[in-house]
């Protein structure tokens, strides 16, 4: 299968680049394909997130690496794969890659991921003001 990204233009979808020029290119006028429709995630946000991250370790003294601050955060809003084996529960984290999910599952991810800093990790920062410091960490990280 070829992924191709195209963008909406007056006379309808187009290549974005040579790539996908070339693959369609290999199409036979009149010929049937299969499309499935995606936006790719916003890279911005995926950053957004990170300085989420990268905030809410540097204010707690909880969690020693920020991967296990990250796999805290997966399991706490359940973003995880479960099953069950000889009666005993296991969990593993998902993954949050461009692959994995959609924009929108990747947003609810996020207000998910705020929530539970709110309630879990620094209760006595609300959302309002947790969403003004990612801003501002995101500027440090030259955005």
């Amino acid at each position: 299968m070829v992924k191709i990204n195209m963008t909406r233009t007056p006379e309808g979808l187009q290549a974005t680049d040579a790539e996908g020029q070339l693959a369609l290119s290999k199409i036979g006028e009149g010929e049937v394909v299969q499309v499935e429709v995606t936006q790719p995630r916003n890279s911005q946000f995926h950053r957004r997130f990170f300085a989420l991250l990268n905030l809410v370790f540097d204010n707690q003294e909880r969690y020693q690496s920020h991967g296990e601050l990250l796999d805290a955060l997966k399991f706490g809003i359940g973003h995880c794969d479960t099953f069950m084996q000889s009666g005993v529960q296991y969990a593993f984290p998902k993954s949050i890659s461009y692959a994995e999910m959609t924009s929108e599952e990747f947003q609810d991810f996020y207000n998910r991921a705020v929530h539970w800093v709110c309630s879990v990790v620094i209760p006595e920062m609300d959302k309002d003001n947790l969403e003004e410091a990612v801003r501002e960490e995101l500027l440090g990280f030259g955005d």
